[in-house]
């Protein structure tokens, strides 16, 4: 069988998946109007999105008051946090526990039965894809694609890739579709969460069917 994570320690798991159900309830404030404003609200519930409470406990003073995002393997165990900062202040917009390993973002779309996976760069536009019915993963930067993801793609019948319009982005739909030999870019003129609290639901859909896209 197909192994869609790599091993990880049962205790930084089970602190990992109690963390991110505390950093849910924890969800209010301007992470919650983060989420409204980019229309997703509604799947982020789903998803565990939540927020770093300021009087956290010292394992996580180091994100207070960023939006938590995080990722949960095929059993529902929390993999990795990611962390993103929402006040426009920070030099780095992520950030995530050092001794933490990248894997994909929202690994149970891999077991959706979908005829096409869509291959994005970043985890809110795999989940803004989410919102939209389609099957979508995220991957953790434009540097982020590893080679050995291919596998994981191999039982679709087609893979959309997601990069951002710019060089970073092209560079990342260029590393994937020499990788993956059913993959096709699909190309925005902005990202795919900005054009869809922008322009809706259809500039999307138009480029994922351009690009092979199957429902």
């Amino acid at each position: 069988m197909l192994e869609l994570t790599p091993p990880t320690m049962d205790s930084s798991v089970e602190a990992m998946t109690r963390a991110a159900a505390q950093f849910h309830e924890a969800l209010g404030g301007e992470a919650r109007e983060y989420l409204e404003s980019r229309g997703l609200a509604e799947v982020g519930h789903g998803v565990l999105l939540g927020e770093v409470p300021q009087d956290t406990g010292p394992a996580w003073q180091t994100y207070r008051g960023r939006l938590s995002i995080p990722f949960f393997n095929a059993n529902g165990e929390c993999v990795l946090i990611r962390f993103r900062d929402l006040s426009g202040s920070s030099p780095a917009k992520y950030l995530q526990m050092a001794d933490s390993r990248n894997v994909p973002y929202n690994i149970p779309a891999l077991l959706s039965g979908a005829r096409t996976i869509n291959v994005c760069e970043g985890e809110l536009d795999a989940l803004t894809l989410s919102a939209m019915g389609l099957a979508a993963i995220g991957i953790t930067g434009a540097n982020g694609w590893k080679p050995h993801y291919r596998k994981l793609l191999d039982p679709f019948e087609r893979v959309v890739v997601w990069g951002d319009n710019d060089d970073a982005g092209r560079a990342f739909n260029s590393t994937v579709k020499a990788s993956v030999r059913q993959a096709q870019p699909a190309y925005l003129e902005n990202d795919i969460n900005d054009t869809y609290t922008t322009e809706g639901e259809m500039p999307i859909l138009s480029a994922f069917s351009e690009a092979g896209g199957l429902l």
